[in-house]
């Protein structure tokens, strides 16, 4: 009599085990769908890295123990401009016409104008906007004795897509895209200065 109502109980024990065993095969795929997805991602080559390095600044200012201001430039120059495109076409899947393509449109803007890409971080979230009216923040470029005030407008970018071409921007940033007018050819080969300023504190970036 024991042994035959026992019986009944090994039915739903058998059930539980088989779903079990069923959910760990599927965490077990699951987690090799994931590495082959983080390894089909296109990371930057040491030569996009070293060029990045080249044609961009990062700088941090604290007060006490709170940092205030961090912010990233990065330098369109025409090699920056190839890097960067190169990079892009790595993950959309450009074909060579096309990357021939973006590459050309933007070194024909550089004959017009000078462009910078932005982060920018300010402690105090809502005097931080540097698009917005009255803002209290300007973005200079010195060179050869001459003073450009930049125009700005928020790059609309996704976060995703940026910090693979810009590895120092942070999530707290503000991406900016930075248009000063003047060609970049009057800029070529000479030193130059990057400033944000204004009233609650200023960094200079020098290439």
């Amino acid at each position: 009599m024991l042994l035959s109502k026992a019986l009944p109980l090994e039915k739903p024990f058998r059930l539980r085990l088989q779903y079990f065993i069923s959910c760990f095969i599927l965490f077990i795929l699951f987690l090799g769908i994931v590495s082959c997805a983080s390894l089909t991602r296109h990371e930057p080559s040491a030569g996009y890295y070293e060029m990045y390095n080249k044609w961009s600044r990062e700088q941090k200012n604290y007060e006490g123990l709170q940092q205030s201001i961090q912010s990233l430039v990065v330098v369109f120059s025409p090699e920056m401009v190839v890097a960067v495109n190169q990079q892009k076409g790595k993950i959309y899947g450009w074909t060579a016409d096309q990357l021939e393509q973006f590459i050309s449109q933007e070194k024909l803007e550089l004959e017009k104008k000078t462009k910078v890409f932005l982060g920018f971080y300010f402690s105090q979230r809502r005097l931080g906007s540097l698009t917005r009216k009255n803002s209290p923040w300007k973005i200079l470029l010195d060179v050869d004795g001459k003073r450009f005030v930049g125009e700005l407008k928020k790059d609309r970018t996704s976060m995703a897509e940026l910090r693979r071409l810009y590895p120092d921007l942070t999530l707290w940033q503000t991406p900016y895209q930075v248009e000063f007018g003047v060609p970049w050819k009057f800029l070529e080969g000479k030193s130059f200065t990057i400033h944000i300023s204004g009233p609650l504190g200023y960094q200079n970036f020098t290439f």
